[in-house]
């Protein structure tokens, strides 16, 4: 099963996106009973806000299988794709236009723990995002860049030596497609293209990172 997930500190960019959206961020119409923002105001267009956002995703090539020590059947596996990623940032938007941009920062982690032993598999990285985004009522679509640094692959395994491996910091591509629920909550799914590759001088391996996710993001 799957644990043990962490928060990082958040990147340079998701800090200067907070500044933007304070900036651009208007005052919106609240509902009387609860001091939400009615629905009518909930347009992506319509303001500049912060957001958290926690998605799950999997995809990518197998990094390390875990097997059933009594029938040796496969369980479960650590992809490259994987798993959990929490991000912090803002969606700025440009005027009065359908159009707006989100910087974000956080981090990407696989944990994979096994439950007949100590076998342990961590995929983690810290990951910057920058994704210009199409805004269409309650729906937004976006294309954008991802980049995803210091990743590194440990494996402690119940007997044997522990490894390490180190990737080349690395960019890939995020399509996303968002529906907004009220002013401050959406679900969306993503697609992200990306390669890993390890930071050796010789002989470097890749591993296929492309994932397929959903998520929940807090607007404010």
């Amino acid at each position: 099963m799957r644990t043990h997930l962490m928060v990082s500190p958040l990147s340079l960019a998701a800090v200067l996106s907070v500044a933007c959206v304070a900036w651009t961020a208007p005052v919106l119409a609240a509902d009387p009973v609860t001091g939400r923002p009615v629905k009518e105001e909930a347009n992506y267009r319509h303001t500049s806000q912060f957001m958290v956002n926690f998605g799950i995703q999997n995809g990518g090539d197998e990094l390390i299988g875990l097997f059933d020590s009594g029938t040796g059947e496969q369980i479960d596996s650590s992809r490259a794709g994987g798993y959990a990623r929490l991000t912090l940032g803002g969606d700025i938007a440009l005027g009065d236009s359908d159009f707006s941009i989100e910087v974000s920062g956080g981090l990407l982690r696989d944990g994979l723990t096994s439950n007949v032993n100590e076998d342990k598999s961590v995929f983690k990285r810290k990951v910057v995002e920058l994704i210009p985004f199409w805004n269409f009522d309650r729906h937004r679509l976006g294309f954008g860049v991802a980049a995803h640094l210091e990743p590194v692959w440990s494996v402690n395994p119940d007997a044997g030596p522990s490894m390490t491996v180190d990737f080349k910091d690395t960019v890939g591509a995020v399509l996303q497609y968002d529906i907004r629920y009220d002013q401050n909550i959406s679900v969306g799914a993503r697609y992200t293209y990306i390669t890993y590759e390890e930071d050796v001088a010789a002989d470097a391996a890749e591993f296929d990172g492309n994932a397929i996710g959903v998520h929940v993001t807090y607007a404010f």
